[in-house]
């Protein structure tokens, strides 16, 4: 994608993995209760689900899937957050080095859920809509997004604009592509902050 530069942007996120756990203990929480609410939604919640997780960085939402006894697999870009990753949860979920777009080697619903925690909004719109149609051929059941609600903080935003990211494009056209990609999408509101993006794969 031009102007985007994941080389780059997984060295940025290779140099900050040893100090991202210091938002652990604002965001498990959350992840936790959208964990629970995604495993409930399913056709058979008694099952071992398999789950994506798609830029888990650290691992902390493939971490809470697999707490519930999910069969997970995270990628992400970054050696550095991967490895920090693979020390927090061993064997307990299978970690593999990929971009989000990089993902042929999965066959079409190869997962019950495919989820994304504060990854969509760091990519530019059109490569956006190209991963939320690889978690749509990937996902049998579910496509979530934990991540930013459409309600601009200040402080976030400052934040946001350092690091370069594209909050201010995805508060503004998460919503129109979610319906493009998805007919509908279902939102649920997990903090002040950030909320759950709920969509059917079938739709």
């Amino acid at each position: 994608m031009q102007g985007y530069d994941l080389n780059k942007l997984a060295a940025s996120f290779d140099r900050v993995a040893k100090y991202f756990d210091i938002v652990y203990p604002l965001f498990i929480g959350p992840y936790r209760r959208a964990v629970d609410y995604v495993l409930r939604q399913l056709p058979d919640h008694r099952a071992t689900p398999r789950v994506l997780d798609i830029g888990t960085g650290t691992g902390t939402l493939a971490g809470a899937f697999a707490a519930k006894g999910a069969e997970v697999t995270g990628v992400d870009i970054s050696a550095g957050m991967l490895e920090k990753a693979r020390r927090k949860y061993g064997s307990r979920v299978t970690f593999i080095k990929t971009p989000a777009h990089a993902l042929d080697g999965f066959a079409d619903n190869s997962f019950e859920v495919v989820a994304a925690a504060f990854v969509l909004h760091e990519m530019p719109p059109a490569y956006r809509v190209k991963i939320l149609r690889e978690m749509k051929r990937l996902a049998g059941s579910v496509v979530m997004a934990v991540d930013y609600i459409p309600n601009l903080n200040p402080v976030i935003s400052l934040v946001e604009r350092v690091e370069k990211s594209y909050y201010r494009d995805f508060l503004k056209n998460v919503g129109q592509q979610l319906v493009g990609e998805f007919s509908d999408y279902k939102l649920i509101r997990l903090t002040h902050f950030m909320g759950l993006y709920l969509c059917d794969p079938r739709a």
